[in-house]
């Protein structure tokens, strides 16, 4: 895990004592992003996401980019993004390559 956290950064939101949201960058690409379901559409996954832009604008990092599941495609698109070429993994199954020019 330590090693991890020399490449990576982990974001974890809490209410009330609970873990409700996580968020993973490691460099220009943003690895997990999950949100209790009991909590979507509360704007926790937008301040996740917003909180790794800002985190890699301030490392010099210009564009960030994700993998996203079909049902998160829409999310990303309203805070952003630009949808880019569909790939298969055999861990999580297609993906769509999705990215993000930051503040210049």
């Amino acid at each position: 895990m330590q090693e991890l956290a020399k490449t990576r950064t982990f974001l974890v939101a809490v209410a009330s004592g609970q873990v409700i949201g996580t968020a993973t960058l490691e460099g220009d690409y943003v690895g997990s992003v999950f949100v209790l379901p009991s909590w979507h559409r509360k704007g926790i996954g937008k301040n996740l996401m917003q909180s790794l832009e800002k985190i890699a604008h301030t490392n010099g990092i210009h564009s960030i980019q994700l993998g996203a599941s079909i049902t998160a495609i829409e999310i990303y698109l309203k805070l952003g993004y630009t949808l880019g070429a569909k790939s298969y993994h055999d861990q999580v199954g297609t993906t769509f390559h999705m990215t993000k020019t930051l503040w210049l």
